[in-house]
């Protein structure tokens, strides 16, 4: 802890007057200078409920590090002790803390705050009521019970707030559904489909691999698979299909476990040939678009084409 300019000290109050005895304050300190090292003691003595200098601001152009305090309840009750930081006259506290009778307030520039009782033990932390914890966790207080059996409490770092998560929350995706529900985004099972209707068919060039729809799946191990139907007019000869699931746009994936073709002459009539496409492994490591492939080759007129992909988080 340094005070860099002369606007800041280091005060505390009680929240209290004393009962029998002032508190005495003992602060260990250095001062530095470009060209001087000087240590020195400062001591002083608590005044109830009344602010009191326990480190004094460092001269111009000095910096005072603060080594070691030491704060002991001399008092014949306990009483809370309120550490500040007065900065050029506006106070933030820096400590609130129950000292009981003998117990000493410690401070040091390598352990930072702790207290110790009258046989030098190490003072532990008290569990916190239910009551508090329930405020925490809850902003309120009108449960009894701040965690349930079926919680886990898990503390927040940024907002200082005891969070709840149910282990149900925690293990979905680890046991099975008894209900028409979805896993939750990134827990096993998470499903992600896209699906262009029959109606709605996208026109696809002769020869020429074509999107018909595609999917984002975020970082993960997944199965894919797919349907595509491909549409021809009524006096379109279609030659051969292909229909492929991969990472790249508008690209056929030639590998065997990703594609399926098939060679037909089929003339007019609107008759539609559809290639399923079984479940294909897409192991990624950051967000990733996965498109279902059509592509066709045909005479005489025009085709389209339409299909449905579906993804299932495996890990």
């Amino acid at each position: 802890m340094i005070l860099d300019n002369v606007n800041r000290k280091l005060q505390v109050v009680l929240t209290a007057a004393k009962t029998t005895l002032d508190m005495p304050v003992i602060v260990d300190y250095v001062d530095n200078t470009t060209t001087t090292f000087t240590p020195g003691t400062y001591p002083s003595n608590t005044n109830g409920v009344t602010l009191v200098d326990i480190l004094p601001a460092p001269a111009a152009s000095t910096q005072r590090k603060v080594n070691s305090i030491s704060i002991y309840n001399y008092d014949t009750a306990a009483k809370v002790v309120r550490i500040y930081l007065n900065d050029n006259g506006t106070s933030y506290q820096i400590l609130d803390l129950t000292l009981q009778i003998d117990d000493t307030l410690c401070y040091t520039d390598t352990q930072g705050w702790y207290a110790i009782d009258s046989s030098g033990n190490l003072k532990s932390v008290q569990a916190a009521s239910a009551t508090a914890i329930a405020t925490a966790i809850h902003g309120s207080t009108d449960k009894t019970t701040p965690v349930g059996a079926d919680e886990l409490g898990i503390w927040d770092s940024i907002t200082g707030l005891l969070n709840k998560v149910s282990f149900a929350n925690i293990l979905k995706g680890a046991f099975g559904t008894t209900t028409n529900d979805n896993a939750q985004a990134g827990c096993l099972g998470e499903y992600v489909t896209a699906s262009i209707a029959y109606a709605d068919a996208v026109s696809i060039t002769n020869s020429t691999a074509t999107n018909i729809t595609s999917i984002s799946l975020t970082a993960g191990d997944w199965d894919v698979c797919g349907v595509v139907g491909f549409a021809p007019s009524a006096t379109t000869s279609l030659t051969a299909e292909a229909a492929s699931i991969g990472i790249t746009s508008a690209t056929l994936d030639l590998n065997t476990d990703t594609v399926n073709t098939h060679a037909a002459h089929v003339v007019g009539g609107g008759n539609v040939i559809r290639l399923g496409i079984p479940p294909v492994r897409i192991s990624i490591n950051a967000t990733t678009t996965v498109y279902l492939v059509g592509y066709v080759t045909f005479t005489i007129s025009t085709c389209s084409a339409y299909g449905i992909i579906n993804a299932r988080r495996m890990r």
